[in-house]
């Protein structure tokens, strides 16, 4: 019955398994950014007459903050005063400061707002973001801007 059956030779080579090389990224996506005349409103401090929007994003800024990226869509534009919720959005300043400082790190411009207040409130928007060094897409001033990608290291 077991005739058939031999001895198996001892195996003394090893293999030595590698873990995959892998690196993890965590995206956040938000959707509208807005700036409606309620939301202006209850951010305007009258007492030192400042908007202030940092308590709006308090709740979420745990969570936006761990994320490695953390995108939101900018549906309003930062023209200046006066300042105006729909139909031709501007909101204050101090809106892309309280992003910042949420946590989000780049912010998409390309929306049916974007020129509420025309090329002079698309390019203010984009001066803005820039001067605050928040990264942002979707409109630009000039052409040689357009293909720039965005990378991290």
């Amino acid at each position: 019955m077991f005739s058939n059956c031999t001895v198996a030779q001892q195996v003394t080579d090893s293999v030595t398994l590698q873990e995959p090389d892998t690196t993890e990224i965590t995206l956040l996506f938000a959707g509208d950014v807005m700036g409606h005349m309620p939301q202006l409103n209850s951010a305007y401090d009258s007492s030192v007459g400042i908007y202030d929007f940092n308590p709006v994003f308090e709740l979420v800024k745990p969570l936006v903050t761990s994320a490695d990226i953390a995108v939101a869509n900018l549906e309003t534009t930062l023209a200046g005063v006066p300042y105006s919720g729909y139909p031709q959005f501007s909101a204050p300043d101090s809106l892309a400061t309280a992003l910042k400082h949420a946590g989000y790190d780049i912010l998409i411009t390309a929306n049916n707002h974007c020129l509420d207040r025309g090329k002079a409130g698309l390019e203010r928007t984009i001066a803005v973001l820039d001067s605050m060094k928040i990264l942002n897409t979707g409109t630009f001033i000039h052409d040689s801007v357009r293909q720039a990608k965005i990378s991290f290291k």
